[in-house]
Parts: structure tokens; C-alpha cells; sequence
């Protein structure tokens, strides 16, 4: 597909996030999917890895954001606004993890009901837990990590003929860094083994 309609690419990732990407290849299928996109029939699922003890209870995060630039020429960033467009970030599963000086990190399950730009990023780092290797939004970047710890690891989508379920496992230097952390508690350690495999 031509440039018009993004060579076939349905949505887009952050440009330091791994993960599953939608692509048609043809102009009835990239309608079709834009079209389930924009009625948010397409279900995204990511994992992160953030600063902190994030409360387990599942819970939605329904904070408004706006895309701001700022003045000295850096990356537009996204904030919790009253002025912004709705946005909804779900969170399905929360593992505590300890690194070997002793901080807190959280590895969570997170479902996208909205795609806003930094959607996660921002309503985390807005919550006080910034994910891990993300300057942008306040979090720091411990060296057993090697990039922000973000990844899109499943959609679920009707593709005309049922149910579709794409998924992609987290990358090596990602299961490396969660490698180097230890369980907080033996949940912790049970629901970390699923995610790394």
C-alpha cells in the first residue's frame, strides 16, 4: 500500500516499544481494520515494567491527556489535562518485583481501551510510577535494563473470519532485565515466570 494510507500499517508504536503491530495488504483490509480501530474493537494488550509498588487491585486509569510541546525544541510529551481527549488505560495484572539494591518494581498487564500518544507512559508516570528507562515521563534507567521497558504483547481482533489472537513473547534483553530482578512475594514469582516464559 502507498504512503496515503501508511503502507499498510493499521496503528503505530512508540518508537522505543517492541511488539505486535496490525499491516493489511490491501486497501479493503486496511479499511476494514482502521475502521475496527476507530471503534476501539481491537484489543491491545501491553506489559511494562515500572518504578515502584503499584497497588495489584485491577483498576482503569481514566485521566484525561493533551499532547504538549515544549519550547526548547525536545520531544512533545503527553500530560493529565482536563483540556485533553479521553483516554483509558486498564490495568489487568500487577507483579512486585525487588531489585538487588533493594527498590521496587512493578511488571504489569495493561489493556489499551483508547490509543492516545504515551497513553501508558504518561497515565503511569501521572499515577507516580514511571516506567523503567523512560526520561521522558521520570523514570531512571538502572543498568540491568538496556531501553524502556514497554512492550505490546497481544491484539485481539475480528478479522471477518472469527476471532484473531496475535501475540508476541517480550525479547530477550527485555526477559534479561526481569531476570535480574527477584519475585517480591511466591505469587510474584509464579505470574513472573508466565510473562518471561
Amino acid at each position: 500500500l502507498d504512503q496515503r494510507f501508511g503502507h499498510g500499517f493499521i496503528h503505530r508504536l512508540d518508537r522505543e516499544t517492541s511488539g505486535t503491530i496490525l499491516w493489511a495488504s490491501c486497501y479493503s483490509g486496511h479499511n476494514a481494520l482502521r475502521q475496527q480501530l476507530l471503534l476501539r474493537r481491537i484489543g491491545k494488550e501491553y506489559i511494562a515494567l515500572c518504578h515502584g509498588h503499584l497497588s495489584s487491585e485491577p483498576r482503569c486509569l481514566n485521566h484525561p491527556l493533551l499532547k504538549v510541546s515544549l519550547n526548547d525544541g525536545s520531544n512533545p510529551r503527553t500530560i493529565v489535562a482536563g483540556s485533553g481527549l479521553v483516554a483509558r488505560t486498564e490495568l489487568l495484572e500487577v507483579t512486585h518485583l525487588v531489585c538487588p539494591v533493594g527498590n521496587s518494581f512493578s511488571l504489569v498487564k495493561i489493556r489499551l481501551h483508547t490509543g492516545r500518544r504515551h497513553q501508558i507512559r504518561a497515565h503511569l508516570s501521572h499515577e507516580g510510577h514511571p516506567l523503567v528507562c523512560d526520561n521522558l515521563y521520570g523514570g531512571s534507567t538502572p543498568q540491568w535494563c538496556p531501553r524502556l521497558f514497554l512492550h505490546a504483547h497481544c491484539l485481539r481482533l475480528n478479522a471477518g473470519d472469527g476471532l484473531v489472537i496475535a501475540q508476541t513473547a517480550l525479547p530477550h534483553d527485555l526477559v534479561q532485565a526481569v531476570q535480574s530482578l527477584s519475585p517480591a512475594n511466591p505469587f510474584s514469582h509464579r505470574a513472573c515466570g508466565s510473562v518471561t516464559g
